[in-house]
């Protein structure tokens, strides 16, 4: 008909495509750029919601290219999109890499509480448990409400790194708080349970919860009204 396809009918036929096959997705990927057009935020969004633990590791490494020579900057939400990718296909060296480049001045800014919890999970994953308590304590700081998988994923960080009693801390403190006692549930608890069961803490596992408090001083405050960062 004449008219030449734009980056927004490309990403179409690329979120098509990869709901049956990266392979088709990445020919369109070479289509667009020989069509003088360059992927962008959305495009990578797509190809990372694509990768799953069946992934070639290669194709992980090619959308982290793409999104390192982007003209235009990162969002959060494709902060967010990368960060689980690698974790899905385990690739904790893309991941580092990743989280480097937060903590350097091309650092995306974070406001929404999806995002923080996608770092906080990320950093546990990388074993960075100060990096997950620096993204908790920032989220704080901006006094941006958790949401339940936000402190889920606090709670699991900690758990994983050996540091079941200061999630079961975490969440007695939450559970005191008004503003976030609701958003505390059974599956964080399990996930402590978990956590002293591995360590052969059978005495925690059956403890009360008043028998276990945090004592001042231990660590910052984790209550959303705290001013500390």
């Amino acid at each position: 008909a004449g008219f030449e396809p734009n980056t927004v009918t490309f990403n179409e036929l690329i979120d098509a495509s990869a709901k049956t096959g990266t392979h088709h997705a990445w020919d369109l990927v070479q289509e667009m750029k020989a069509c003088g057009l360059k992927p962008n935020r959305v495009t990578c969004s797509i190809l990372l919601k694509s990768c799953q633990q069946n992934s070639r590791a290669a194709e992980v490494e090619r959308i982290m290219a793409i999104l390192g020579s982007m003209e235009e900057e990162m969002d959060e939400i494709l902060l967010s999109s990368a960060c689980e990718a690698c974790i899905r296909v385990g690739r904790e060296d893309l991941l580092r890499q990743l989280l480097a480049r937060q903590r350097s001045d091309r650092h995306v800014q974070v406001r929404g509480a999806h995002t923080f919890g996608s770092l906080i999970r990320a950093h546990g994953y990388i074993r960075d448990v100060r990096g997950a308590w620096d993204a908790w304590n920032s989220m704080l700081a901006q006094r941006v409400i958790p949401t339940s998988i936000t402190i889920g994923c606090m709670v699991e960080a900690l758990v994983l790194n050996g540091e079941t009693q200061a999630g079961y801390e975490l969440l007695t403190e939450l559970r005191l708080d008004p503003e976030t006692r609701g958003l505390i549930n059974s599956v964080m608890y399990g996930s402590v349970l978990k956590g002293f069961s591995h360590l052969k803490r059978f005495d925690r596992v059956w403890a009360s919860p008043s028998a276990c408090t945090s004592r001042p001083g231990d660590r910052k405050s984790t209550r959303l009204n705290s001013s500390h960062p």
